[in-house]
């Protein structure tokens, strides 16, 4: 129990109405929003189940939910999840009409969604409409498919706003035409259905509504989803909003901070201002705040810093290959100097993606230089799901199928890895039936020609035996394996990790939910990968994405790539800059190169005229009141942290 401050009292204590928290960072947000939900529980008397904890990102979602599970002293705690996986639970709790008979697509994973959907409807864009350009004369791309007309596309679906080139129009008539054949929906489409659904249902509104709902990262919401507070508004529900306007930065998914000027409007919610006192000293904040005060709209932030002091340094290196290297350097100076503490990580390097080739990640660079160069303790951001590997993929589709029956899904992703070229011919067979006016899915045109393949109907076959096996005690993992292609990347981690997940299958339990072992581990194995692994420790020094750094700080924060590519001057990039500077508690280094290498040299905002010119390639977001020097050994030896 904390004791809290006056201001975390009031909002732990808000009686009634909507409440907006603008909670900046290192205000106390999470203990305040912890405490606030047990309050709801323990002084105003409204049951777990009428209270509900929403968040958009994941990975903040389990950190959120840890806290409050522990608050609850291990009895039951309220729902906490992201936005997503709360329209998921419901509709299959109280509106499994709105799934039907469909399969949630974004569950395939990155790799899942590249083979299953982006390079087939590439390949058809080619094929079937001849379109070998982008509207702007570029080659038609895998890349571009699922970056650029996959972004629109769910803009679409969130705004009815279609895009007017014809591409577009053609990609969007063939993902509708895949969505058919493979019977899934993604998140997207399921959130609209759902949220008609509360509008248009009486009934379904009254039994997924909850009388308290307290959202987490408000800023991240996009427009549907602030279209579903309004139905729980009109639903009696209450609010309390925790959120940050100059964190918004997630419009990837069309969530803005304009959002939250909408919702003072909507509902003119009691308004509490936390003060940013526990991270940041005033040289920290005031460096942030210069990046974001010039925003149009920008909600008034509550007076405060953390009281211990701060230093900033910007640094300039020949090239991002000397500053890939040389981190190596700051962070040992830093890590001998500093001793060992139990908060990690004490270091935390930001920087984007793009390394030195297009395939290769700039994080696992800079844990690879580190380490070699002496740094032990070190973790990465990259999480990687076991399961987005080829042989992942293939095991997620013969999971699908045994699960259910007739998945076309499953099979689609099964084929692919055993029998590739039966997909080619199920597809034509599907075209052909299309001429005719007859619309098949991927898994009855299996059925229908089966009995003239012989080859198909073994694979069913054999399938439909591991099925009948599984509910009985003969089956293990390696029944799953043995129908399986063999040496696919990722092969060996899945077995360790299937084996382990078999071993801590309880009988007793599946038994009581009236399921073999072999059925409680077909449905459960896919979800219950991340617990097996757990996440990503954090280490004393952490590498990870300017966008990964929310809910982060540490005592040195070095955000590399500062320069006038990554971080020229609009409103996203003062917001992002703004959120990885305030990682840091006491030290914070801003590194950037005046010369690209390899496949980072890209050359927007990067004259070659200035070459040679100190600060030419710095970020202009970055005041010219702080002063750049150029590393070397004496920088380095002069360089002196606040430790």
């Amino acid at each position: 129990m904390i004791t809290p401050t006056e201001h975390q009292k009031k909002i732990i204590e808000h009686n009634s109405g909507h409440a907006l928290v603008i909670a900046g960072p290192g205000s106390g947000k999470t203990t305040t929003l912890t405490e606030r939900v047990y309050y709801l529980f323990e002084k105003q008397k409204i049951g777990t189940d009428d209270i509900c904890v929403l968040v958009f990102n994941r990975d903040i979602a389990l950190k959120l939910k840890q806290n409050i599970d522990a608050r609850f002293g291990g009895n039951d705690a309220p729902h906490t999840s992201t936005v997503h996986s709360f329209i998921l639970s419901q509709t299959l709790k109280h509106g499994a009409q709105l799934l039907g008979d469909f399969e949630i697509g974004d569950n395939l994973g990155s790799l899942g969604m590249e083979e299953v959907v982006f390079k087939p409807i590439t390949k058809r864009l080619k094929d079937k409409h001849g379109i070998i350009k982008t509207p702007d004369g570029k080659k038609l791309t895998i890349h571009y498919v699922s970056n650029k007309l996959w972004n629109d596309l769910r803009d679409y679906w969130l705004t009815t706003q279609e895009p007017t080139d014809s591409l577009f129009s053609k990609f969007k008539y063939e993902v509708e035409r895949l969505k058919k054949i493979l019977n899934i929906i993604f998140f997207d489409e399921l959130a609209i259905k759902f949220l008609q659904e509360i509008e248009a249902n009486n009934s379904f509104r009254e039994a997924v509504k909850k009388r308290s709902i307290i959202i987490d990262e408000f800023q991240d919401l996009n427009p549907t989803e602030h279209a579903l507070l309004r139905a729980f508004h009109n639903a009696g529900a209450e609010f309390m909003c925790f959120g940050d306007d100059d964190q918004a930065i997630n419009e990837f998914r069309r969530a803005n901070a304009d959002l939250v000027q909408d919702f003072k409007t909507a509902y003119s919610p009691t308004e509490y201002p936390l003060p940013r006192d526990r991270r940041c000293p005033k040289e920290i904040l005031e460096f942030a705040d210069s990046l974001v005060s010039v925003l149009p709209g920008r909600l008034p932030k509550a007076e405060g810093y953390a009281p211990h002091q701060g230093k900033i340094d910007i640094l300039e290196f020949t090239n991002d290959e000397q500053e890939k290297i040389n981190l190596a350097k700051i962070v040992s100076k830093f890590l001998t100097q500093t001793p060992t503490s139990q908060n990690n990580p004490q270091v935390l390097i930001l920087s984007g993606r793009v390394g030195e080739t297009s395939n290769k990640s700039r994080i696992d660079e800079i844990v690879e230089v580190l380490k070699t160069n002496g740094v032990e303790d070190v973790s990465s951001g990259e999480f990687r799901d076991p399961l987005d590997t080829q042989f992942g993929l293939a095991l997620r589709g013969l999971l699908i199928l045994l699960n259910k029956a007739d998945s076309s899904l499953g099979l689609y992703i099964l084929l692919g890895f055993l029998k590739p070229k039966l997909i080619g011919s199920l597809l034509q067979h599907i075209e052909d039936e299309e001429r005719r006016g007859n619309a098949f899915s991927f898994f009855a045109a299996a059925e229908a020609v089966k009995e003239k393949d012989e080859e198909l109907k073994t694979l069913l076959d054999k399938i439909s035996a591991l099925r009948d096996k599984v509910r009985t005690t003969a089956f293990t993992p390696d029944d799953l394996f043995n129908l399986l292609p063999s040496k696919l990347l990722g092969e060996d981690t899945i077995k360790k990790l299937a084996n382990e997940f078999w071993q801590q299958i309880d009988g007793s339990d599946a038994e009581k939910e009236k399921l073999s072992n072999g059925e409680k581990f077909i449905r459960d194995f896919h979800s219950k990968v991340s617990d097996i692994i757990g996440k990503n420790v954090i280490k004393r020094v952490h590498v990870t994405t300017y966008r990964k750094a929310k809910g982060l700080e540490a005592d040195l924060v070095i955000v590399t790539g500062t320069d006038n590519s990554e971080f020229a001057d609009i409103p996203s990039n003062r917001r992002l800059l703004y959120v990885s500077a305030t990682r840091a508690k006491k030290n914070l280094l801003l590194t950037f190169a005046s010369r690209r290498t390899k496949a980072r040299r890209y050359t927007k905002g990067r004259p070659s005229g200035a070459r040679g010119n100190p600060n030419s390639y710095r970020s202009p977001l970055i005041s010219r009141n702080y002063a750049t020097a150029q590393f070397n050994e004496t920088w380095l030896q002069n360089w002196n942290p606040i430790l």
